[in-house]
């Protein structure tokens, strides 16, 4: 917001006249209207200087000859500019300028003041700087530090404008450019919500006053009331630009993803038969492959004795365990069980920690269609990775263990995670290699798929029936890719590492694909933190700073955008199946996205500037959660260390401890990178040589997942629990009534399961919505069934 530190040639022939333009020097005020050379003042000039690799400016100099000299500089900003508010008062501002000061004195100091209107006295010390350096960073490598405060404040009494000085108080030379005024009520909003005032009183205020407020226009049934209504208390101008260049981010590897989901839907659910376990549910709800021959109103399902059986056990038990929620007299028929107390010995480390066996029902209903090798896989894979903790202790592994970065601790279940997807994905690729090869042919007309003499036979009778040809999944491809080079272009991140970034999570979305189309994975997060990726693959020098935030916000903002590749996959197999055209696949998908992340984000936004965040209860994703953003902090030092280093020199005293800094032994967290890079890879070739080797690589892809939020524990149970009994209950018919009872018995009694756990949930969001609106004083809870 502030005017650019640099006048143009209209600016400097103003200056010998204009003593109010934006730009105005002084060395004290004893000489204010002194005029020196060129009708610049003595100790103030302009310097063309190279601020930042390779942008150069004219910027303001402050010079003072003597410890008692005082040199400033004010930026004139207006409240209003072109009859639009310029300035908002009432709100809080970021107030920042970059600086490099040279050869300070002993009490040199950077002042930064704010003068209301015209007046001769200050209205506020934003802030103070003693002895402000010269200090090469990886941000800013030419010397020039960014100093400044957060929540300035401007008073409601300034009339026209405000003058920003910026002052040197003490010997030698300070450089300034860059300065940067930037409101946060957008965000603090989010915090204490938003108030609201009649049309009347709105009209009345200032144009600078009227950005704080949410105008209640005077008729609801009018434009503006429709416009209200849209937009809720939302300050729509100030999320335009996130939400448009967000949205293109995720369209974009949405794009990718679905692009891969159309290459591999033909190796995957035809030449290795995955299952589909989570589709399976929906599509006997739907009636898709019904092979009973019932023509009637309802698909055959419905009419299912065991189907309706499921029902009505799961709606009681859901019920009772919902009424005991409100009412602690009615018996508590929740399972869970915590295990810890059982297993309290000081030799086991936290192996026990947060662990229970809890069933859900909507977990164990999809968890009844997935394979007994993968239950038996996740469950196994679950405690191996618990049991790292009593190895841990054991060895004393786990004591000041965090390794730099500070974060997951031993056994470094985030870095763990991450090594396993990429290694899984990389593996997946090597073993599909010639199966892509024949689709590239096929698209580029190489030669045509045939019938192959190992069996996987990738022709198909039914290829009339595919929703997209080869050709448009690669066009997808290569206009996602493409688009990542140009949206990176538009937010300053360097175009190699997005490109890696983005070709990293695009093979993260592939796993995520393949473990649901394959395994069925019932779980609401994936969390594989692509912030962990920046230092393995070269760190801040090849990422650059705003790459390397990218990554810890795409870790922070999209775990849950990982579940979309799956859904992807089943889309396309049941349009598949159900011969829907192509272009309404595309765009069925393309509203579902678009939908969800706007009505989705209007929803969440238009809560939270309602009444806060702070009044809402649900604050989590506006509390600091630091450790998020320890990769960032340190790659920055890592590169700092090696911009310290190669200019001082590594012979030299200063350039010796660079270098040791950048160094500094293996990092305790690479054996996390390493181990399950190792195992993932192992358990892949043994399964790919032997086909009878029944542990799933998904033991180690999400055994790791079980400290925090993750999927193997999720909220007030263990998933763990509902997979065992899942693999128990479904090994046991198979057994005693064999493949048909399966079939025919087990598999639609847990679908009247699923379908009464959704409609108890239902019930319970209706409950704790009627008390949100109607009885303010009444207990909502958060059950899950």
């Amino acid at each position: 917001m502030l005017p650019p530190l640099a006048p143009d040639a209209r600016q400097r022939s103003r200056k010998n006249r204009d003593s109010n333009h934006f730009y105005e020097s002084s060395s004290g005020s004893r000489v204010h209207s002194e005029r020196g050379k060129n009708g610049y003042c003595p100790y103030f000039s302009w310097q063309e200087t190279e601020y930042e690799e390779g942008v150069s400016a004219l910027i303001p100099v402050l010079t003072n000859r003597s410890e008692g000299d005082v040199a400033w500089l004010r930026i004139r900003v207006p409240l209003e500019k072109n009859g639009e508010a310029f300035l908002t008062l009432g709100e809080r501002y970021l107030l920042s300028v970059l600086a490099r000061g040279r050869n300070m004195g002993a009490g040199a100091v950077l002042n930064c003041r704010v003068y209301n209107d015209d007046n001769s006295t200050f209205d506020v010390e934003a802030f103070t700087e003693p002895r402000p350096s010269e200090k090469a960073t990886s941000l800013h490598k030419k010397g020039f530090l960014r100093y400044g405060v957060y929540g300035t404040e401007f008073a409601h009494s300034v009339k026209d404008h405000i003058d920003v000085e910026f002052r040197l108080v003490g010997q030698r030379t300070l450089e300034l450019a860059d300065p940067k005024l930037m409101s946060v009520a957008a965000f603090e909003s989010l915090f204490t919500g938003r108030q609201t005032i009649s049309e009347t009183e709105y009209q009345a205020l200032r144009p600078c006053e009227r950005a704080a407020y949410v105008v209640k226009p005077d008729s609801i049934w009018s434009l503006a009331g429709l416009r209200a209504t849209l937009c809720g208390f939302i300050p729509v101008r100030d999320w335009r630009q996130p939400v448009v260049a967000w949205m293109a981010f995720i369209s974009l590897l949405l794009l990718a993803t679905f692009a891969v989901a159309l290459i591999m839907r033909r190796q995957w659910v035809k030449n290795e038969r995955y299952p589909l376990p989570i589709s399976r549910i929906p599509l006997a709800l739907l009636g898709v492959d019904d092979e009973s021959g019932d023509s009637g109103f309802l698909p055959a399902i419905w009419k299912n004795r065991m189907m309706w059986m499921g029902f009505g056990i799961s709606f009681f038990w859901c019920l009772m365990r919902g009424w005991h929620a409100y009412n602690p007299n009615v018996p508590n028929m929740d399972i869970n069980i915590a295990l810890k107390p059982y297993f309290d010995a000081p030799s086991w480390g936290q192996m026990w920690n947060g662990v229970g066996f809890g069933v859900s029902a909507v977990v164990l209903s999809i968890a009844i269609f997935m394979e007994l090798n993968v239950l038996l896989s996740l469950v196994i894979g679950f405690f191996l990775f618990r049991s790292l903790h009593w190895l841990g202790e054991a060895n004393g592994w786990n004591i000041a263990s965090a390794g730099k970065y500070g974060i997951g601790q031993y056994p470094y279940a985030d870095e763990q995670m991450i090594s396993a997807y990429i290694t899984y994905g990389v593996v997946t690729l090597f073993f599909t290699r010639k199966y892509l090869w024949e689709v590239i042919k096929k698209t580029f007309r190489l030669r045509d798929l045939s019938d192959r003499s190992d069996g996987s036979d990738t022709s198909d009778r039914s290829d009339e029936a595919e929703p997209f040809s080869y050709r448009s999944a690669f066009l997808m491809l290569g206009v996602a890719f493409v688009g990542s080079v140009f949206w990176a272009e538009w937010v300053g991140v360097q175009p190699a590492g997005m490109l890696v970034l983005f070709g990293a999570m695009v093979l993260i979305g592939m796993v995520a694909m393949k473990l649901r189309a394959e395994c069925g994975t019932p779980f609401a997060w994936f969390t594989p933190g692509t912030r962990l990726l920046i230092p393995l693959l070269g760190g801040m020098a090849f990422f650059g700073a705003r790459g390397t935030m990218l990554a810890s916000w795409t870790s922070l903002g999209m775990i849950l955008l990982f579940i979309i590749p799956g859904l992807q996959m089943e889309f396309i197999e049941a349009a598949r199946r159900l011969r829907i055209r192509s272009r309404h696949v595309f765009y069925t998908l393309a509203i579902g996205v678009a939908g969800g992340m706007l009505i989705g984000g209007w929803f969440f936004l238009s809560s939270m500037y309602g009444i806060g965040s702070n009044n809402a209860g649900f604050n989590y994703w506006f509390t600091a959660r630091p450790w998020e953003f320890y990769p960032y902090i340190e790659s920055e030092r890592v590169a700092d260390a090696a911009v310290a280093g190669a200019q001082q020199g590594a012979s030299t005293p200063a350039g010796t401890a660079a270098a040791s800094a950048k160094g500094g032994g293996i990092n305790p967290a690479t054996w996390g990178y390493v181990g399950a890079a190792v195992a993932t890879a192992g358990v892949t070739v043994l399964r790919q040589m032997f086909p009878g080797f029944w542990l799933h690589p998904i033991a180690v892809i999400l055994g790791g997942t079980s400290d925090g939020l993750g999927m193997m524990m999720y909220w007030s149970f263990n998933l763990w629990g509902s997979l065992l009994a899942a693999w128990a209950i479904r090994f046991t018919v198979l057994k005693l009534g064999g493949a048909a009872a399966v079939r025919n018995k087990l598999f639609p009694f847990f679908i009247g399961v699923f379908v009464a756990a959704v409609l108890a949930q239902m019930l319970v969001f209706g409950v704790n919505t009627y008390l949100y609106f109607f009885d303010i004083t009444g207990a909502r809870q958060g059950v899950m069934f």
